[in-house]
């Protein structure tokens, strides 16, 4: 009986530590994965976001560079003053 009363603690313990999902349910949802072909595609998944934050970066830049040459004569004041309007 002590034993089980440990195990049932040790299984609340981990539960407790991860999202709290038994790994029977894990088993079955993951059933017939190949875990190589999720790790391919959370590779995947990484290369596209770092590419899309490049993309970003080279947009913002060309943005900075298109306001000066458009804006040469604007304050710094008047620069800050100019930016996007926010989201409504």
């Amino acid at each position: 009986m002590a034993a089980e009363a440990e195990r049932e603690q040790t299984v609340n313990s981990i539960m407790a530590a991860g999202d709290g999902r038994a790994i029977e349910v894990l088993r079955e949802e993951w059933a017939g994965r190949d875990l190589d072909g999720v790790r391919a595609g959370v590779d995947q998944i990484r290369m596209d976001v770092e590419r899309t934050d490049g993309d970003i970066e080279t947009a913002f830049t060309n943005l900075q560079e298109l306001r000066r040459e458009l804006f040469p004569h604007l304050t710094v004041h008047d620069k800050i003053r100019y930016r996007a309007p926010s989201p409504a």
